[in-house]
């Protein structure tokens, strides 16, 4: 495995769960939405399996951001820092 790609796992299931819980949908509404289980769902945000690029993709069109902001940037760490810095 080339180094990254177990953080580039992490990571798309942590934005997953992110972006999840940020347009209110349980685990059970965004399977339903990409056509998969719960299950499914649940392994991809702990990281036990990965997306494949559909489904990928699916989820960047319906949350609107780049596949590669998906499987890169921290995008709760990204939220919380533009909001300390509009605060301050």
């Amino acid at each position: 495995m080339y180094p990254g790609v177990k953080n580039m796992k992490n990571m798309i299931g942590r934005n997953i769960k992110y972006l999840r819980d940020t347009h209110n949908l349980s685990q059970e509404q965004l399977a339903e939405k990409l056509g998969v289980s719960r299950q499914t769902i649940a392994k991809w945000e702990s990281g036990e399996t990965t997306p494949d690029i559909e489904h990928c993709a699916e989820l960047a069109l319906m949350f609107t951001i780049s596949l590669d902001a998906l499987a890169t940037c921290p995008l709760d760490d990204l939220v919380t820092e533009q909001n300390t810095h509009a605060d301050g």
